[in-house]
């Protein structure tokens, strides 16, 4: 009776310890500012975040060969580039929402899901399905370069190291003004945008962030 007591107290703890993370849906918008930036560890996984986004990449018309396109070559040059993919994949939920017919912006010269200048403008505005090669060129501007043009994740690493914040301020405007206040932009860029990376890594619902004001 006293060994199947211990067993049964060992199985609560051991579950205790495995125990589900709290869900998605209850992850708040917070607002966050230079070394505020959510810590790598706080991040979702990479397959818990393209999971949580795949319906939003679908809705834009994606195909299942596009999709499945994009998430290996986001894998593979993150893998080469040294740094996160969930990184990736967030960077290109607000870049594009992994949309493969994105419109190229930036009075026309930055393009493809991740947006970066220099990237490939041969889907844009097309129809879908975009082919393997282009989705994958899309990808590796973005985050390893593919040219003398555009500012890209490793380019930014470069520069500020595993300073994510700084990293995702850099993307978009190109430098960081001021370390310690990340929405600061004197040139140009979107203010908000390093907030906005933030809580997608930590898996703020995509309803709130369109609301998102801080």
């Amino acid at each position: 009776m006293l060994s199947n007591i211990c067993v049964k107290v060992l199985l609560v703890f051991t579950l205790g310890a495995y125990a589900a993370p709290p869900s998605l849906e209850s992850r708040s918008v917070q607002c966050f500012y230079g070394a505020s930036f959510p810590a790598e560890s706080t991040w979702l996984e990479f397959e818990q975040l393209w999971t949580k986004w795949t319906p939003v990449f679908q809705s834009h018309g994606n195909t299942a060969q596009e999709t499945k396109t994009l998430k290996e070559a986001i894998l593979s040059f993150s893998q080469q580039g040294g740094f996160s993919p969930t990184l990736v994949t967030a960077m290109m939920i607000q870049e594009s929402q992994g949309d493969t017919t994105i419109r190229c912006n930036d009075n026309d010269q930055s393009c493809g899901v991740l947006q970066v200048k220099g990237g490939p403008r041969r889907c844009a505005d097309g129809a879908h399905p975009c082919d393997d090669a282009t989705l994958r060129l899309m990808v590796q501007c973005g985050t390893v370069g593919c040219g003398a043009q555009g500012t890209n994740i490793q380019s930014c690493i470069q520069k500020y190291g595993t300073n994510w914040g700084a990293v995702t301020r850099c993307y978009n405007s190109g430098s960081v003004a001021d370390m310690g206040n990340l929405w600061y932009i004197p040139g140009g860029g979107d203010a908000g945008y390093t907030n906005k990376i933030g809580n997608i890594l930590t898996g703020v619902e995509d309803t709130a962030l369109q609301g998102l004001a801080c």
